[in-house]
């Protein structure tokens, strides 16, 4: 099912650059400098408390990730 993982990551990074652009740029930048998505929703999760927010942001950093090793 990587082929539905991947849209449904995809999909992710769409809803943050509509909705929280800021929040996206900030999040390519700690992917790019090697943080991981798993890394990524723990920290979010416990500066917000927002599980879903935390959850989009994994799966925004994971299509990240696989973009850059394509």
């Amino acid at each position: 099912m990587q082929s539905l993982a991947n849209v449904l990551y995809a999909e992710s990074y769409e809803w943050l650059g509509g909705h929280h652009p800021d929040i996206l740029d900030a999040l390519e930048r700690e992917v790019n400098q090697g943080r991981s998505p798993r890394d990524i929703k723990q920290f979010v999760m416990m500066h917000t408390l927002r599980p879903e927010l935390a959850q989009r942001c994994y799966q925004a950093a994971r299509h990240i990730k696989r973009q850059a090793e394509e």
